[in-house]
């Protein structure tokens, strides 16, 4: 797990607040990995998790949605327009299929190093930034909702394996 420092801020609550935020994003991210981990790899590539979705689709759609909050915070930071999504299922439809030939490591290494990547940004902010705001969200609370974006679809397996 990464400790996030900032030698300069010292014990500031803002800071002590986002570093317990940013180890909370990769603890839950692991969480989600790790259940997908129990799987068979038959199980990961082919059993319907909810809807039309294997344990495979979940994850493909967990790795590009945090690139996608990455872009959205970043534009908030810089006070620029958000994007505007007309139809979530086919952004979703279209990155897991993206996704389909790949492997269980592969899709799981990608989960990994986006979320590192949307880590990485959230500790290069300060809690001004954090504080900017789009459409109904901060991007604090943004990173805040793609925890319970993976809590949502950590139930999801759980209750579906075996």
């Amino acid at each position: 797990m990464t400790v996030y420092v900032n030698p300069f801020k010292g014990a500031d609550p803002c800071l002590l607040m986002k570093n317990e935020l940013l180890q909370k994003m990769e603890q839950s991210i692991e969480k989600l990995i790790q259940e997908t981990e129990l799987l068979t790899e038959e199980e990961f590539e082919t059993q319907i998790i909810t809807g039309v979705w294997t344990a495979k689709d979940i994850l493909s759609h967990v790795a590009a949605w945090d690139l996608v909050f990455v872009e959205m915070s970043t534009k908030m930071v810089n006070g620029e327009e958000l994007p505007g999504f007309s139809d979530f299922d086919q952004f979703n439809a279209r990155e897991a299929a993206k996704r389909k030939s790949h492997t269980r490591d592969d899709i799981i290494k990608e989960v990994r190093k986006n979320r590192k990547t949307y880590t990485n940004f959230l500790a290069g902010l300060t809690a001004e930034q954090l504080r900017k705001s789009g459409y109904d969200f901060t991007v604090e609370s943004l990173a805040e909702n793609i925890m319970s974006h993976d809590r949502h679809h950590l139930q999801q397996i759980k209750s579906r394996k075996g």
